[in-house]
């Protein structure tokens, strides 16, 4: 059951100089932040979306995965805070990407269920408010926002960000998808492309014919995919930005590539076949490119940018080892996925954590 304690409390951590009136009313939007041993971290998604300035009601719905360090204390703070905080603890059995974003529009109060990541800061206070301005338009089920890499992302990480934003549209106006386009797939991608780390829909066509699929990854591609197959539009907002990229090291690189090609996969969405000669190719071309635009670039001291033009063939290496590898598996070899899945390796890691 979602939780609501004493509105007026105060938390210890949290100052009350910055609290933002909100309108009365019922929300018009639901924002849910699912967590998993988010950490401190955490408070600077929750300041950012707890600021933000609109001119229509909002929820926030915190639901965590039984975390066991700071995250459940810090959940409370806010909770206790904000009279428009809900939170529900869940088990890690209980837990799926799609299960859950679905489970969070079931129990949802307002028409719009806009979806962030534990570690996705909106960019400013207007976020939320250009987030859902494209549902003005009544055919548009669901909104992808803008992501903005961490400045001290890996280059290959944060240069493939910038690029697939970019490819989604101009950065000065809204950007509409539709299956009207008659480009295939894999000459468009941007047209079936989704990412629930900053994203909003409906939540009559979430609770109607295009709910989140029960799926362990690429949840939210397959929601993209759904919805313009549906016949409906999805909107692009450069406008609405957070800051997010994923804490990814040379040593796991690989395998969260593997998870979201297995998971486009198992999602029924077509994925490259990537033979050696061409996977050799785009290491080499990628290092090349990669290189000029470390050196370039304003976040990196001197010394990060020699690190990261001799590590950046490496990174590129695993990355594209990752594709070609989830593209060729069996998806019915389990004890295979699960050996070179970043996703299953986390999860007995941080058991034997637990149980250590």
């Amino acid at each position: 059951m979602l939780q609501k304690e004493n509105p007026t409390a105060c938390a210890s951590g949290i100052t009350t100089s910055d609290t933002v009136a909100m309108p009365s009313g019922k929300p018009y939007v639901s924002v849910f932040i699912p967590t998993w041993f988010a950490g401190n971290a955490l408070r600077k998604t929750l300041d950012m979306v707890t600021q933000q300035r609109t001119d229509f009601p909002f929820e926030v719905l915190l639901f965590d995965t039984s975390s066991s360090d700071e995250t459940p204390r810090i959940i409370a703070q806010y909770r206790d805070k904000y009279p428009f905080v809900r939170t529900k603890t869940i088990t890690k059995a209980q837990f799926g990407h799609g299960r859950t974003r679905q489970l969070a529009a079931l129990e949802a109060h307002g028409e719009i269920v806009a979806y962030l990541t534990q570690d996705a800061v909106p960019a400013d206070d207007r976020w939320l408010a250009e987030l859902v301005k494209p549902f003005s338009d009544s055919k548009v089920a669901g909104v992808v926002g803008r992501q903005s890499p961490r400045p001290d992302a890996p280059p290959v990480l944060k240069y493939d960000i910038e690029r697939t934003f970019r490819s989604l549209g101009p950065a000065i106006g809204i950007m509409l998808y539709s299956r009207n386009s008659k480009l295939p797939r894999a000459a468009n991608p941007a047209l079936y492309f989704y990412s629930d780390a900053n994203s909003a829909a409906r939540r009559s066509v979430l609770l109607g014919d295009v709910p989140y699929r029960d799926i362990d990854y690429a949840e939210d591609q397959a929601f993209g995919y759904d919805i313009i197959s549906a016949g409906y539009t999805k909107a692009y907002t450069p406008f609405a930005t957070v800051i997010h990229s994923n804490d990814i090291t040379l040593q796991t690189f690989r395998k969260r590539i593997f998870d979201e090609t297995v998971g486009l996969r198992k999602a029924g969405i077509p994925v490259e076949r990537i033979s050696l000669p061409k996977l050799i190719y785009r290491v080499l071309r990628g290092s090349l490119s990669c290189a000029y635009y470390t050196a370039i670039d304003p976040g990196y001291s001197f010394g990060d940018k020699l690190r990261y033009i001799f590590t950046n063939p490496f990174y590129l290496l695993e990355k594209w080892a990752g594709a070609r590898q989830g593209a060729l598996v069996d998806l019915n070899d389990i004890a295979n996925i699960k050996a070179n899945s970043l996703m299953h390796t986390q999860a007995v890691e941080r058991k034997h954590q637990l149980t250590g």
